[in-house]
Order: structure tokens, then sequence, then C-alpha cells
């Protein structure tokens, strides 16, 4: 622990847990697989990996494209959606139809994508979190905190209040494509907010270099753990379902748990949490100090709200408060939360391992 000149404290000693965890796990499973198994035959070496991601480029640069222009798509519909509401060409329910349509639309896409043209599930695991994350999330907030902002604006007009100058709401000046393109493809965080000062987008591109060298370096430890350590259990495991061996199958299930553990600390802590959300928020020139210290937490609770702030953040200002000023109650207001985020893990995973 560190304490700074203000007397707070914050945990520092994730990055060394993790390094000797590493350590550990990597010594034990090299002895344990050198002893039975030959490691060699399922060990991707650096050239392997460098012809695995030209391959993997070549073979999903259109479609990335595509989906790029798909979200540039999403965020400048989103803009002419709520112009139609500014002007009453379209009704409030019609509106946010709308929306609720063109949030999903890069999402569709990804899923036609799935259908029509084969692509790994890894790869299609990836991209349907990242774009239910990044771009069904922030349609459904950009929507919902506009529609509040417009209801309070139209409130003050009847009321002959609205002053510019005076007045904390920036509805309408804030609905732009500027505005719009900056939110979907400039801040980190998921949720919408107008009030705060819009940042000139300047690239860094000494932390943009740092993050692709970790990246690729996250990518490939991750690729090895799952394709040498991962992979060769969860077929043997499949061998003993089908056999009827319950009790061999069970002692497969819990030795997949450390690489299963070391993989999620690597791939989805390091390389998405830290990695990808810091360096975008250092390259675009956003403070990425929400990300709270997770692995001091005490209780359930606690964890909850911090391991993941970013996506928290959206279900509370999205979903829980609504649906508490509406009169129910916390309790079923976190069982709505769960159902929603349960549907949507549910969702991504299942279009995943369709291939």
């Amino acid at each position: 622990m560190k304490e700074t000149a203000k007397k707070t404290s914050y945990g520092v000693g994730i990055q060394n847990w993790i390094l000797i965890f590493s350590i550990i796990c990597a010594i034990n499973f090299a002895l344990g697989t050198w002893k039975y198994k030959n490691v060699s035959d399922r060990f991707i070496c650096p050239s392997e990996y460098i012809e695995l991601f030209i391959h993997y480029i070549r073979s999903h640069f259109r479609s990335f494209i595509l989906l790029l222009l798909c979200v540039v798509l999403q965020s400048i519909l989103s803009v002419i959606i709520e112009k139609s509401l500014i002007y009453n060409y379209v009704s409030e329910s019609a509106g946010l139809a709308c929306h609720l349509i063109n949030s999903l639309l890069p999402t569709n896409f990804a899923l036609a994508s799935s259908y029509l043209v084969y692509i790994d599930p890894c790869t299609l695991f990836f991209v349907m979190v990242h774009v239910i994350h990044i771009t069904f999330l922030r349609g459904i907030s950009y929507a919902f905190v506009n529609s509040r902002l417009r209801k309070e604006w139209r409130e003050c007009i009847k009321e002959n209040a609205y002053n510019k100058k005076e007045t904390k709401n920036v509805y309408p000046q804030n609905i732009n494509i500027r505005d719009s393109l900056r939110f979907w493809f400039g801040a980190p965080s998921g949720t919408y907010k107008p009030e705060v000062p819009s940042r000139i987008i300047t690239l860094n591109l000494s932390w943009l270099g740092v993050g692709l060298v970790k990246a690729v370096i996250f990518t490939y430890i991750s690729l090895n753990i799952l394709h040498v350590f991962v992979a060769p259990a969860v077929e043997e495991c499949v061998q003993y379902i089908e056999k009827g061996v319950l009790s061999e199958a069970l002692g497969c299930f819990l030795r997949l748990l450390i690489p299963v553990n070391l993989l999620w600390l690597i791939g989805v802590y390091y390389f998405g949490l830290v990695t990808i959300t810091g360096t975008w928020s250092k390259v675009v020139g956003y403070r990425s100090s929400k990300q709270k210290d997770w692995w001091n937490s005490e209780t359930v609770s606690e964890y909850w709200t911090k391991w993941n702030y970013f996506v928290h953040e959206w279900y509370k200002e999205t979903i829980f408060i609504p649906l508490v000023k509406s009169g129910i109650s916390s309790q079923s207001a976190n069982v709505a939360i769960f159902a929603f985020s349960g549907l949507l893990h549910v969702f991504f995973v299942s279009i995943g391992l369709y291939n």
C-alpha cells in the first residue's frame, strides 16, 4: 500500500501478485507438462504468432472496416434521431424505438456476418463483447440521457426560464455530429455525460505505441495458455464426459481452474481493463481515474461496484436510478440489473460459440 499527500491509500500490489502467481503457475505447468506431454507440439513460437496475426488481419480486415463504418453511421443516425425529436418530427415513443433499433445496428451487422461468413469463435466472441459494450450500451445511454435533458429543456421553455448562459442543461447544443463522434470514439466511459467539458482529442503516439506493444505481448501469452493448457484439458474433459467417467471429468475441470484464472488475469484484466482502456484514455486525453482498486474490496458488493467501474456506472445511471425513482425497491432494481446483464452475457457467448 502507498499513501498520497492527501492520506488516501490505493493498492499497488496487484501487479506483483499477478507476476508471482504467473511464475508459480508457469513452473508448475512446465514441470507437469514436460513430464507427461510434449509442450513443443502445441507451443506457438513468435514466428507462428506473426503469421497467424497477418492471416487474421487479412481474413477479417474487410469485416472490421465495415463494422467501423457501421459504428460511424450509428453515431450519425443518433444525431438525426435527436434532431427529429427536437423539432417534433417524430413522437417520443417513436424516437426511443428508433434509438433502440439504431443501437443494435453494429450488433446486427456482426450477427449477420457470423451467419454469412465463417468467423472463428474467439474472434466472434471478442467482437460481440466489444460491440455490445461500446455501441449498444452507448446508444442506449445517449438516448436515455438526451431524453431526460429534453424534458427538462421543454419544461424550462414552457416556464420561460431557459437561459443558455445560466442553465446547466446543455441540451440541445450538445446534439451535433462532433459531440456524438467524440462520445462513441473518444470517451472510455459508456455513460453519456454531455455536461462534462469536451476535450480536444489529441493522439498521444507514445502511449499508443506502448499500448500496442503490451497488447501484442498479452495476446501472445494468452494464446499460448489457451492452446497449450486449456484446449487439451477441455478435449480430455469432453472425452471423459462422453465415456461417462464423471469423476475424471471433474478432475479435468478442477485442473482447468488455474489456467483459466491465469488467462482471465492476463487476457481480460491486463489486456482489456488495463491495456486497452488505459491506453485509450491516455491516447485521447481522458483520465482513467475511475478505475477502482477492486482487489482491496472487503465485501462482495464493494467488489462488484469496483472491479468493472465503467459497466457498473452504466447500469447504475441507466437502469438502477430510473427504476428507484419510479418507485421500485432497490432490491428489485438490482435483480433487474443482474437479469439484464445475464441476458447480454448469454447473448454474446452463445453467438460467439455459434460456429
